[in-house]
């Protein structure tokens, strides 16, 4: 859950940059998503979901900073969304799987 919702509030600070207003110093544009962390942070408590709240930043700010220029900013935060959740299940499943004797 808190990977979708990071993906998404980057996905939608993405849409905005591009239709709306672009930062174009670079600087500034981190300072404006380190501000917009604590959106994401109060949200995250909002709807009950604190254990999942940094990965909700690092979803965000995956999104944010690492975006392609020339890709949509729709598909690449689904395709960031995708990748973590594999990452995710991927982690549970190894985690699951005993690896010897335990004493």
């Amino acid at each position: 859950m808190a990977t979708i919702i990071g993906g998404i509030w980057g996905m939608l600070f993405l849409l905005f940059e591009r239709h709306v207003f672009y930062i174009p110093v670079e600087v500034l544009r981190y300072a404006v998503l380190s501000l917009l962390l604590i959106p994401i942070i109060k949200f995250s408590v909002w709807i009950g979901q604190e254990k999942g709240t940094f990965l909700m930043c690092v979803v965000f700010l995956c999104v944010t900073v690492t975006h392609q220029a020339d890709a949509s900013p729709v598909s690449f935060a689904l395709n960031r969304i995708l990748d973590t959740t594999i990452g995710i299940i991927t982690a549970l499943v190894v985690n699951m799987i005993p690896w010897g004797s335990e004493a």
